[in-house]
């Protein structure tokens, strides 16, 4: 009776399928929501988002096609203060780090790829964020709140953590090498960071062990 959404992307029906399996089950299976009966195979992701927006909402009635809708509402003025403030952070003047956040939020649309990574880049944004203020400070308090970050994005959207990752051991590599580095960006500093991300990721890291055990795990 609420009609449906039009798909917008090749793969928001996929998230979209999530989001509803985690609104009818809350807290249940939803890396892989196509399955609904039995024992679905397990996923790769672990559609952690998804997983809290369905526990957060499943009360409401919603179906994930609006809730969809007033999550990307919402997370737009998130996403483009978020780019403005990671521009200015580069130095860029505040008018043309304006422009900039603009013209991003602008290629998103064009890329028409909603759920994901557009409602991950808000967590993403963050952990680049925080893992600048580790750079240029290198405490061990920034190094924790970063490593965090960088854990919980691994429950997030698979893209979206791998290049988090990657930037986070570039950092490092650099730092390691004396370029640009600050010198209380030391070498303990870097391990606690990856401390910090490992113990945040466990959980993801143990769900992935057991699930490679699954013939299925190949197709998941």
């Amino acid at each position: 009776n609420h009609g449906l959404l039009p798909y917008r992307g090749e793969d928001e029906s996929m998230y979209l399928v999530r989001l509803q399996e985690g609104l009818t089950h809350p807290f249940g299976q939803v890396s892989n929501g196509i399955w609904s009966q039995g024992n679905p195979p397990p996923g790769l992701q672990q559609a952690g988002m998804e997983t809290l927006l369905g526990a957060a909402f499943s009360w409401t009635g919603i179906n994930a096609s609006f809730l969809a809708l007033i999550v990307t509402l919402l997370i737009t003025p998130l996403i483009l203060v978020l780019s403005t403030h990671l521009f200015r952070r580069a130095g860029v003047p505040f008018g043309w780090a304006c422009v900039a956040s603009v013209l991003f939020f602008i290629a998103i649309g064009y890329a028409r790829r909603y759920p994901h990574p557009a409602w991950s880049l808000p967590a993403t944004m963050t952990a680049l964020l925080l893992l600048w203020r580790w750079w240029e400070e290198g405490t061990y308090a920034r190094a924790i709140f970063a490593g965090i970050a960088l854990g919980l994005l691994t429950y997030v959207y698979l893209w979206s953590w791998t290049f988090a990752w990657a930037f986070a051991g570039l950092l490092c590599v650099a730092g390691l090498i004396g370029y640009r580095v600050s010198p209380r960006c030391n070498f303990k500093s870097m391990i606690v960071l990856w401390i910090a991300a490992l113990v945040a990721a466990t959980p993801f890291i143990l769900a992935m062990v057991s699930a490679s055990a699954s013939p299925l795990f190949a197709e998941a």
